[in-house]
């Protein structure tokens, strides 16, 4: 990361897999840990990674000071791994390629009957030394961390593609919806959050793309159950239905998101539980 300008590699594919800024990366830190993230706290799982992080903020309030520091932290962290970064970055790639990603990205526009038109500028998957997995709707972005094995990489692209591809058919299905519903902690946030696994589960060209590797919600969601079922289960027989031929994708939106108002309160109410 000379001079910490962004790397990309040039190629035909929808997806490509690049070097962040340390800009980037030093807010990314920022973000997560200053105050924690709402519903979910992701500090741990940072903190697990960077422990020497986790010294350096230690009792810092200010939040200028505390960005400085996790800018310290990041170009310190990024010099000395730089060129495993870099191999993690190639990998990602070539695996995305080889098994055939792209294709995968194809089958899920005409299934959600998306228009690929809106991937013509391309996804961009950022390398990153941080853990947590965000998604920018708008830059049709996301990143991942540099340890993940090869499944998980195809695992959480995907997710994160499926996320582009939802919050764009749900904008054509509610379009009163505003723009900061999809983000934590909405409700449309929450029923995407539980939609993607639904999708990722019994989408067959998805299981074979990711090897047969099942897919849940965060870890304290995995508790809530509605109508004695957990929330995925709760919501599978929805998609089902749409595999089936039954019901077609935007109809499983909109059956999912009645059945999510409809239980909204128990939901969240377990959810927002501290």
């Amino acid at each position: 990361m000379e001079n910490h300008k962004k790397e990309s590699i040039e190629h035909k594919w929808e997806v490509t897999f690049e070097l962040p800024t340390l800009e980037s990366e030093a807010k990314l830190l920022h973000g997560f840990c200053f105050v924690g993230r709402d519903p979910v706290d992701f500090r741990p799982m940072i903190y697990k990674q960077h422990p020497k992080l986790k010294e350096m903020i230690d009792g810092t309030e200010d939040k200028d000071e505390f960005l400085k520091k996790c800018r310290e932290y990041a170009e310190s962290y990024i010099k000395e791994k730089l060129e495993t970064l870099k191999q993690a970055r190639d990998n990602f790639q070539a695996v995305w390629e080889r098994d055939g990603g792209d294709a995968v990205v194809d089958s899920l526009c005409e299934e959600f009957e998306v228009d690929k038109e809106i991937l013509k500028n391309g996804i961009k998957a950022n390398v990153s030394i941080n853990p947590i997995c965000p998604r920018y709707l708008d830059k049709m972005a996301y990143s991942l961390f540099y340890e993940f094995s090869d499944v998980y990489v195809k695992k959480v692209s995907i997710h994160e593609i499926i996320h582009f591809l939802n919050f764009h058919k749900w904008r054509e299905l509610f379009p009163e919806t505003k723009r900061n519903a999809y983000e934590s902690p909405h409700s449309e946030w929450i029923l995407s959050e539980i939609l993607v696994h639904v999708i990722i589960n019994e989408n067959q060209d998805i299981q074979n793309f990711v090897e047969n590797s099942k897919s849940n919600v965060y870890m304290p969601w995995q508790k809530i159950l509605v109508e004695g079922k957990t929330l995925v289960e709760y919501f599978t027989p929805f998609y089902l239905e749409h595999l089936a031929g039954k019901i077609t994708f935007a109809e499983f939106l909109q059956q999912s998101w009645t059945a999510y108002k409809k239980n909204k309160v128990e939901i969240e109410g377990e959810i927002n539980k501290k």
